[in-house]
């Protein structure tokens, strides 16, 4: 017997794969309702609103970040009061020296008593996950960015190719690519913004201020040659998140300004 067979490598539409009832080849991963929602969006405001690709991913981004504030406001809440209650730590740590077991105790003990819950910053990032992996996923598979421009970009599915280096860089080849280097250049004024640095004295912690570094730097590299579509979220994301906590900021001080007359009364 002889067998023939047709292999199609190329992009692929759901739109076209679903009227052969082979939609289900397009893989979305654990999170796929969330990305086929994404693209959904995506194309409503490329098709209906007329948005460039560009400007709809932007758009994406913000309504996403949008839905997605009462999660943001209180894991920048738990943040600025952990580091409210960092002095008194410190004194802890001074206090007890390398008796871990008292330390965290005493630990527990300033915790319960400010009223401050350590896992609630953790639950809003955690419910932010499956979205985040499912908008990078939708973006990574929107196959309409393919040749779609956007400033100098010619094509946001691939890198953006600022301009080509004259001879072959290692790892990084020979097109020079801005914005993986905004991209990480933003995560690290992010780091410095929510993560206050650690005391002089604290050698953990400032082992893990190093680390954090040092992966921001490894993360450069892997992000070099990821879609420009993909580094525009970021950088979306990473501006709306900065702008987010400049504002929550000023809320906290402005709060705080108008209870000093009431205290004073008091």
């Amino acid at each position: 017997f002889e067998h023939q067979y047709a292999l199609f490598a190329g992009p692929k539409r759901q739109a076209l794969l679903d009227q052969i009832d082979a939609g289900p080849i397009l893989e979305f991963g654990w999170f796929g309702w969330i990305s086929k929602g994404m693209l959904a969006v995506l194309s409503f405001l490329h098709d209906s609103l007329l948005f460039p690709y560009g400007l709809a991913i932007i758009g994406l981004t913000v309504m996403v970040r949008g839905a997605l504030y009462p999660l943001s406001k209180k894991q920048a809440v738990s943040a600025a009061r952990m580091k409210e209650l960092q002095p008194r730590l410190q004194e802890l740590k001074k206090r007890y020296g390398d008796d871990k077991q008292k330390f965290a105790q005493a630990q527990m003990e300033l915790f319960r008593d400010a009223g401050y819950n350590p896992f609630a910053g953790c639950l809003p990032m955690l419910l932010q996950l499956p979205i985040f992996i499912g908008l990078y996923t939708a973006l990574n598979h929107a196959v309409d960015l393919r040749a779609a421009p956007f400033l100098w970009i010619d094509n946001l599915a691939a890198p953006d190719a600022l301009f080509q280096f004259p001879f072959n860089v290692p790892f990084l080849g020979r097109n020079f690519n801005l914005l993986p280097f905004v991209t990480i250049a933003l995560f690290l004024i992010q780091q410095k913004m929510f993560m206050p640095p650690p005391a002089p004295d604290d050698e953990q912690a400032q082992m893990q201020h190093k680390m954090m570094n040092v992966m921001m730097v490894v993360m450069g590299f892997l992000f070099y040659h990821v879609p420009a579509g993909l580094c525009v979220y970021f950088i979306a994301s990473s501006l709306w998140g900065m702008g987010e906590r400049k504002i929550l900021d000023l809320g906290k001080k402005t709060g705080d300004e108008a209870a000093v007359p009431v205290a004073a009364g008091t």
